[in-house]
């Protein structure tokens, strides 16, 4: 359920969350959509997650986020310079809204590998 906080979806080489990149999004306090891409570098201090930083090439202006009966929808367009079969993905999401783009520690997390080839977890 959306509580005013972050979400984020995470793109990683090795399963883990350190060296990862994610797009995050979140409603702003006065109710405009942010989605920006962080790299994620530690698993706490100041630097954990940079924003603006990361691996992931997106076209900026295909992305959204939306809420929707008290639920958060994060969408978004990245491009690989290479076939995709398997990828790590790590879900987060944090309950507060980031202040100059400064993540809250994230209340729940989980990670999984996608296989692209069949659309299996």
């Amino acid at each position: 359920m959306y509580s005013t906080g972050w979400v984020g979806m995470g793109f990683s080489r090795d399963g883990l969350m350190i060296g990862s990149s994610a797009m995050v999004g979140w409603m702003g306090k006065k109710g405009l959509p942010h989605i920006r891409q962080f790299s994620l570098r530690s698993k706490s201090g100041s630097k954990a997650a940079v924003v603006d930083r990361g691996f992931l090439v997106s076209n900026d202006h295909d992305h959204t986020v939306v809420v929707q009966q008290a639920k958060i929808y994060v969408a978004f367009q990245l491009k690989f310079s290479y076939r995709l079969s398997h990828q790590h993905i790590i879900l987060a999401f944090g309950p507060g809204v980031p202040v100059k783009n400064k993540l809250s520690k994230h209340q729940d997390k989980t990670s999984f590998t996608f296989d692209f080839t069949t659309g299996k977890i």
